[in-house]
């Protein structure tokens, strides 16, 4: 969100752009030292745990990386006396014009209603609506409580629903993997949509539609891709998301959560290849990074 101009801050929801103040300022204080903030805590949820990724995995990782200090907790859920509530905020985090920021609007009561099944009945609700990761975080923070807010302490929310954020330099909405706030979150969805695919993907993908294909254009093309790229259901999923891990703990360590050394599991990837070779092509870390995390 660094490079926001007051005007468009000031644009945004009003519990958003709170938060956006409140990050940073936040952001701006540790990264005054590498060593500001030592974890003592990190809590990995699922909300709803993602099929494609293994959390157990996921922490077992973050032991090597960190010490004995992670633990996976019980998934994210909401109390009855908040589901309506929640389900408010969730609506309204529905990213519906990705050219303009979020808006400050009265959900319908249909939308509140989704969100309500959605809440309530996880595995039948994965869809492809997009949500603010900020105030995605921002809720799932209302359900983690006050220890979320510990500089010490580092919480990962996987989830399976998208979302993204607003881009400062075209001022539009892009599905992102992961989204650095408090807590941090990884959607499985957009490790598998959020990095581009090849161009000749796209190229195909049209001619079919063109062609009067479109309903099995994706199927075809994933038969076809070689592992060059991320699908549903993909067995690397597990493999490649521990690096998004990785990436929050350099956020909640030292204040910026990426490299750029295309080797690194901490590069952050505009492409599928690039994301890929980044978490599966060689040693977890460049040697700065590595050097890092063994010193804390």
């Amino acid at each position: 969100m660094k490079g926001q101009d007051e005007s468009f801050a000031t644009s945004l929801h009003p519990i958003i752009f709170l938060f956006f103040v409140n990050f940073l300022l936040f952001a701006s204080l540790r990264s005054s030292s590498p060593h500001i903030a030592m974890l003592s805590h990190v809590s990995i949820h699922g909300w709803p745990p993602p099929a494609d990724i293994d959390l157990d995995a996921i922490a077992h990782f973050l032991r090597e990386l960190l010490g004995g200090i992670v633990r996976v907790g019980p998934p994210l859920a909401v109390p009855p006396e908040r589901l309506n509530d929640a389900a408010e905020a969730f609506a309204q985090a529905r990213v519906f014009n990705p050219m303009q920021p979020l808006q400050d609007r009265k959900p319908l009561p249909m939308e509140v209603e989704y969100e309500k099944r959605r809440l309530t009945e996880p595995s039948d609700m994965r869809t492809g609506i997009v949500y603010d990761g900020f105030a995605f975080s921002e809720i799932a923070a209302g359900l983690l409580g006050e220890s979320v807010r510990r500089r010490s302490s580092l919480h990962i929310v996987f989830t399976d629903q998208l979302v993204g954020t607003l881009d400062p330099n075209d001022r539009r909405y892009h599905a992102r993997t992961a989204v650095f706030s408090v807590p941090v979150v990884v959607s499985s969805a957009g490790l598998v949509q959020a990095p581009a695919r090849p161009r000749g993907y796209y190229l195909a993908k049209h001619a079919l539609r063109l062609a009067g294909k479109a309903e099995g254009a994706e199927a075809l093309l994933g038969t076809q891709s070689a592992g060059r790229w991320l699908e549903r259901g993909d067995p690397r999923m597990t493999d490649i998301a521990k690096g998004y891990a990785a990436q929050a703990a350099a956020f909640q360590l030292w204040g910026h959560p990426f490299c750029g050394d295309p080797a690194c599991r901490l590069f952050n990837a505009h492409r599928q290849d690039e994301m890929i070779r980044a978490q599966l092509g060689g040693p977890d870390f460049c040697e700065k990074h590595a050097g890092m995390f063994r010193g804390g």
